[in-house]
């Protein structure tokens, strides 16, 4: 929800951010296919490249979607919806997983490691920002110094997940 100038910046970092990281799985998906062009079933090496990229895709669009979400409440509601969401991500993600190698749809090696474009993207997002940043002209989004509304005494007897 957006509620005032400040979550409208967040708001356009965060669809930038999308924006940036889809790049970076795509220009994976695009890079790791390239070996398979050489190799006798082809098309179902590269199926199983680009499942894993749309797989990483859908994956990227739901944690741009969460973490707004998770940032608006607070300490121990943040915690909770995080892990929530993260572990319903990862069972969205073995059941597609399991449709491509139950059906046989691709390879599932080469979809895992589509998936794992993903991550890929993550370190590859400072250098596709600095692209896009030329290419679209995005202007750097400056804050307003962060003042916090209270303290908050850390927990003692936290439990580690």
């Amino acid at each position: 929800m957006i509620r005032d100038m400040k979550s409208i910046k967040e708001a356009e970092v965060y669809l930038r951010t999308l924006i940036e990281l889809l790049a970076g799985v795509v220009l994976w998906g695009l890079v790791f296919q390239i070996p398979f062009f050489f190799v006798e079933r082809k098309g179902y090496y590269v199926l199983g490249v680009w499942y894993g990229v749309v797989i990483a895709g859908l994956m990227a669009f739901d944690m741009w979607r969460n973490v707004p979400k998770s940032v608006d409440r607070g300490n121990a509601g943040a915690r909770k919806y995080t892990i929530l969401t993260g572990i319903t991500r990862y069972a969205v993600v073995l059941v597609l997983y399991g449709f491509i190698c139950y059906f046989d749809f691709g390879s599932p090696i080469t979809a895992f490691v589509g998936i794992m474009g993903l991550k890929v993207a993550v370190y590859l997002q400072p250098f596709t920002h600095k692209i896009f940043s030329k290419w679209f002209s995005w202007k750097e989004i400056e804050y307003p110094p962060y003042v916090p509304e209270e303290e908050v005494e850390p927990e003692e007897d936290r439990d580690i997940i």
